[in-house]
């Protein structure tokens, strides 16, 4: 410590370790880390809390599992890209990122944990989801294309594919985020528009994680060469059945003892006239969808 604290007291030493960490993140971040992007239960199930049941199975042994069998010998595109040759990476999932759906607390990923026990880890552990936040931001102020009519969209797409020679933005790995924010981002820009204005919808969300290890910061920048997971990763179906039996234990079991459950859950049917919260009533006319012609 007296060897970092000396290090940290000046300005090269400061600038030599966050290049360090830099590099160290850039080793793990994209590859051990994973974020949560949609979660939650449709009508009927979120009455007995189903969105918990989903966040907590998506810290499973079984996921893990599942996740480095799939990347584990997949090359890095972008790294082997700047290399000039294959490089594979670790692949083993250690932390789960994710954020409420609004920016008010409490949401499904408060509470949402089980025990490690249960699942072959410590006794004394969880596996949960911990609200981070820091003195300078307690929410996301929120980026997105939601807040722009359809009508918009496409005069500013129009606009910039005249720009371009027709050259439109492709949703290919690699190129950043999603095309459509990045050709509203080059239209707005272009129109002499702010785009880091025009882009913040304002609708806040609460950042989440869930570390499935114990010595997450260390592994992540490579002070200790594994990733010590509060599970045990020996029977993964088996844990997953353990998960749900506490799920259902701890959150369901209490909803359906209401009677305003049993109310909530019968309205749904199957049944014709079908009613059912979970059923998707397609838009007869969507400019967003791509539309194709049959020949003949």
């Amino acid at each position: 410590m007296k060897r970092l604290d000396a290090l940290l007291a000046s300005g090269v030493g400061r600038t030599a370790f966050l290049k360090v960490v830099r590099l160290a993140r850039s080793m793990t971040v994209g590859t051990e880390i994973a974020d949560l992007t949609v979660c939650g239960a449709v009508p009927p199930y979120n009455a007995i809390l189903g969105g918990k049941l989903v966040a907590m199975l998506a810290t499973s042994p079984e996921v893990v599992l599942e996740y480095r069998r799939r990347y584990q010998s997949l090359p890095s595109i972008i790294a082997s890209s700047m290399a000039g040759r294959a490089i594979v990476r670790p692949a083993n999932l250690v932390f789960i990122g994710t954020t409420s759906l609004y920016g008010e607390r409490p949401n499904q990923y408060d509470r949402t944990s089980y025990p490690c026990e249960i699942v072959g880890g410590p006794k004394g552990e969880t596996v949960r989801y911990r609200y981070l936040t820091s003195p300078e931001r307690r929410r996301t102020s929120g980026v997105g294309t939601f807040q722009f009519g359809r009508d918009t969209k496409a005069a500013i797409e129009k606009f910039v594919s005249s720009m371009t020679n027709g050259r439109r933005v492709n949703n290919v790995f690699g190129e950043g985020t999603s095309p459509k924010l990045r050709s509203l981002r080059d239209g707005l820009n272009a129109l002499g528009i702010s785009s880091d204005e025009m882009l913040e919808h304002g609708m806040e969300k609460v950042v989440y994680g869930a570390p499935l290890v114990s010595n997450t910061a260390r592994y992540l920048l490579r002070l200790d060469e594994t990733p010590s997971y509060l599970f045990s990763l020996e029977e993964p179906q088996a844990s997953t059945a353990k998960i749900a039996e506490h799920w259902f234990e701890r959150w369901a079991s209490t909803r359906l003892s209401r009677s305003e459950t049993e109310e909530k859950l019968l309205a749904h049917t199957l049944v014709r006239p079908i009613r059912h919260g979970a059923r998707v009533m397609l838009p007869s006319d969507d400019l967003d969808q791509l539309a194709f012609r049959v020949e003949g």
